[in-house]
């Protein structure tokens, strides 16, 4: 190692003596690494500023322009030299000087070196003119943080930097968030592009979050963020809420409309904190990825995952503040017993009296309502859709539920049922007109509950406000179809069910005496009365055979007075085993008898899948000929929307009763925003 009395020899060399002698050869000379001292530097460096040949004492190349110096493990000897040199190198451009360490001074002797200097632009290795720069996950110190920190506030080209993935420390990323509020031209620390209205941030840390949350008080522009798949936890997401509370300075910020928090590990106090700014922030309104004034909104691929139940709990939280959401879809979601008690919280009450009260529309079809997971082993618990159905004795707004395919059996068909019966009080659900239970194995017992709900009590009340009840595919039988039957039936003193004008109990094995009760339910009585409120009903798949067929007939078809059910305008008898008997009762209905009466209000009847021969055809085809409503049997296959539409043959093998409302679209907002991803 070169000391001081060394370098002044050295320096001796490079000077010319009395007899005007030195070395004028000597170009590049290299001296870091050594303790020169003050003197010792002082008189390398006078030789190097009055040398013809010597260009440099660090060994910078001559006419270099870019020289990196990174993770040298310069000393703070090693800065002194290499800032006395800048003052005379009048080519280098770009220098990088990170991961060295260097000490207050040091830096700030290197800072002032570059503001000086009429050549050199960055002493961090940023290219000249670069307008963005990557520095994530880079090793960065809080000592390289503050170096950056310094050279920004001389930097007016760059606009977009990302330290994200670094250890700045508290002090390295308040010096980085200090340069960007008093810089002219950059707009992120955060890899985020200037301008940019969305931007998905993954991967975050703790430290990355504080980083974030400190850049988004001074972005302006930014309306959607979302943050995926960074683990953010409740000390993260404290951090993240403190962007948008004021801070010393008043500051916060008051322009994001959108964050997506799903996918993190918020706990009770983090999902806490992030709720309470969404309650009392005026710009931003979801902090689960739902765009502003969207009625409708569908989570799609990985989204909300309710396996993990934070996110349905986030999601609950917010939906009480949510004010214009009409339309959920939650549908494949994984939510078990927790996520449905979660949601039920939503519409239901909390401490302070407050609940979401504007959906209408609940979709949370082929998810795990009544199972729970203990010590790896998968249980029912039918406690989250008592839940739900608790919630509905109080919602006044919720019209369309569809719980679908989530396995609530009879237990959960009975909580629903105790929802829609009137109490002794006369208290029960009012709003509710859409219940789709398909597929949720509730049996004869689950169909007998919700028939005694539609069914009215001595004194006459019943549940009037549903209107559709989907129960295809909960091997209900012949038992309750026939319960259901009696509640559409008129009682001894001719009071019946006026609301349910949907029902469906495709592939539901109630067989040839499930379908003659709901005949009977159709078919005017001694006194002439009969159930005029039904409209469509759905009997696919559940083997009536002919028997049932014919008995459905009697109802449809005019009596000796004329008188008919006229208020059955589709009937699906699809797949049902139908043979030639059953289809001549049909066509029946449809064709004048001996009074001249036929049926003017059936307009759909699906027969296809049925065992029918040419001569059945032939005379279904020669009702519809000859029916009122349809001019010719040509007009069928000519025209594609009739008024009078027979489907014998699976012309059309649309599936019936696809409703709006099972599918809706991702969101009714147009031009949905297109994120900004940062690396």
């Amino acid at each position: 190692m070169i000391g001081q009395h060394q370098v002044r020899v050295l320096a001796t060399a490079l000077t010319p003596n009395e007899q005007g002698v030195f070395n004028g050869c000597l170009n590049t000379l290299n001296l870091l690494g050594n303790s020169l001292g003050d003197d010792g530097r002082a008189a390398i460096l006078a030789a190097l500023e009055h040398s013809k040949s010597l260009t440099s004492v660090c060994g910078i190349p001559p006419n270099a322009t870019e020289l990196n110096l990174r993770n040298k493990l310069l000393t703070s000897e090693d800065a002194k030299l290499l800032v006395g040199e800048l003052a005379f190198n009048g080519r280098l451009s770009t220098l990088n000087l990170l991961g060295n360490n260097l000490g207050d001074d040091d830096r700030a002797a290197v800072l002032a070196a570059l503001e000086h200097s009429k050549s050199l632009t960055s002493v961090c290795g940023i290219p000249p003119n670069a307008t963005e720069l990557n520095l994530r996950n880079n090793l960065l110190t809080s000592e390289d943080a503050k170096l950056l920190a310094g050279e920004l506030a001389c930097n007016g080209r760059l606009s977009t930097l990302n330290v994200l993935g670094n250890n700045l420390g508290d002090d390295g990323r308040a010096a980085v968030l200090a340069a960007l509020e008093h810089s002219k031209s950059l707009t992120s620390v955060c890899g985020i592009p200037p301008k940019a209205t969305a931007a998905l941030v993954s991967g975050l840390r703790l430290e990355d979050v504080k980083l974030l949350a400190g850049e988004l008080v001074y972005n302006k522009t930014l309306l959607t963020l979302r943050l995926i798949g960074s683990a953010i936890g409740p000390i993260a997401a404290k951090a993240l809420a403190l962007a948008f509370t004021p801070n010393e300075q008043g500051g916060f910020n008051g322009c994001l409309n959108t964050l997506n928090l799903l996918g993190n590990n918020l706990g009770d106090d983090g999902r806490a904190a992030i709720l309470a700014v969404l309650e009392h922030s005026k710009s931003l309104t979801s902090v689960c990825g739902i765009p502003p004034k969207a009625t409708k909104f569908h989570f799609e691929g990985y989204e909300l995952r309710g396996k993990d139940r934070e996110d349905v709990k986030l999601l609950a939280g917010e939906l009480v503040f949510n004010r214009c959401l009409h339309t959920l879809n939650l549908g494949a979601r994984e939510i078990d017993v927790e996520g449905a008690k979660a949601l039920a919280a939503a519409l239901t009450p909390n401490e302070r009296g407050m609940f979401n009260g504007t959906l209408n529309t609940l979709i949370i079809q082929n998810n795990k309502l009544c199972e729970k997971e203990e010590c790896g082993k998968r249980t029912y618990d039918e406690s989250g859709i008592k839940a739900l159905a608790e919630a509905l004795i109080f919602n006044k707004s919720l019209n369309t539920l569809d719980l679908s395919y989530n396995q609530i059996g009879n237990e959960g068909a009975n909580a629903l049922a105790v929802a829609l019966t009137p109490n002794a009080e006369g208290v029960f659900n009012k709003s509710l007109n859409t219940l789709c239970l398909t597929g949720n194995k509730i049996g004869k017992e689950g169909a007998k509950a919700l028939a005694a709900a539609l069914t009215p009590n001595d004194q006459g009340v019943f549940n009037g406000s549903l209107n559709t009840l989907d129960l295809e595919r909960n091997n209900i039988g012949p038992e309750g179809a026939k319960a259901l039957a009696d509640a559409l039936a008129p009682n001894a003193a001719g009071v019946f069910n006026t609301s349910l004008s949907t029902l469906n109990l495709g592939t539901n094995r109630i067989g040839p005496e499930g379908a003659k009760a709901l005949a009977v339910a159709l078919t005017p009585n001694a006194e002439g009365v009969f159930n005029t409120s039904l409209n469509t009903l759905i009997l696919k798949t559940n083997q009536i055979g002919s028997e049932g067929a014919k008995a459905l007939a009697v109802a449809l078809t005019p009596n000796a007075e004329g008188v008919c059910n006229g208020s059955v305008n589709t009937l699906d008898l699809a797949d049902n085993e139908i043979g030639s008997e059953g289809a001549k009762a049909l066509a029946a209905t449809l064709t004048p008898n001996t009074v001249a009466a036929l049926n003017l209000s059936l307009n759909t009847l699906k027969l296809n899948g049925n065992y029918l021969g040419d001569k059945d055809k032939s005379a279904l085809w020669e009702a519809v000929a000859t029916h009122p409503n349809a001019a010719t049997a040509r007009a069928r296959r000519a025209v594609t929307t009739l008024p009078f539409d027979f489907d014998f043959f699976g012309i059309d093998e649309a599936t019936f009763f696809e409703s709006d409302f099972v599918n809706p679209p991702y969101s009714d907002i147009e031009n949905f925003p297109e994120y900004e991803e940062v690396d």
